[in-house]
């Protein structure tokens, strides 16, 4: 400590004849200082306030399987599904494909144009001549893959098992 007060002492007396920094200039150079700073805590709170505020929402679609049913029938193989649209935008489903349990993936050649509206429950038909027509061959207990698409782009992917 004593070595420490003895080396500060020095110091100062070799800057005894030298002259600082003048008041005028160490004024102005404190006041730009203070502006650089209060620029860069105006640009900080700005940008969090807009992206708080500015950030606009916009209305998606979303589905939401209510229920689902297969039926493996002699004449009439067909895949139910009454499907919700929870999201706050009406939707237009245009396409479905079936996924059999060896892979190989079925798609309605036309497009369908089946309206969901907000908030209803809209039951959709899988089949030979149904809302969505595709040829099925369904077999008791096996389970098939159906994923449903919107004209936007939403999709739902449920799996079904189908019975007799």
């Amino acid at each position: 400590m004593i070595v420490l007060s003895k080396l500060l002492v020095i110091r100062m007396m070799s800057l005894k004849g030298k002259k600082g920094v003048s008041p005028v200039i160490a004024t102005l150079l404190l006041i730009l200082i203070a502006i650089a700073a209060g620029v860069a805590v105006y640009a900080y709170v700005t940008n969090w306030i807009g992206g708080a505020t500015g950030a606009t929402a916009v209305a998606q679609g979303e589905l939401l399987l209510d229920y689902a049913d297969a039926i493996d029938s002699d004449d009439d193989d067909n895949i139910t599904a009454w499907v919700r649209n929870v999201g706050g935008v009406e939707l237009v489903l245009t396409d479905a494909y079936v996924k059999y349990p060896n892979g190989t993936v079925k798609h309605n050649d036309n497009p369908a144009e089946i309206t969901l509206p907000i908030g209803k429950v809209t039951k959709v038909v899988i089949g030979e001549n149904k809302n969505i027509s595709i040829s099925l061959d369904l077999t008791k207990g096996d389970v098939y893959t159906v994923t449903l698409v919107c004209k936007d782009g939403t999709t739902l992917v449920f799996n079904v098992k189908a019975h007799d």
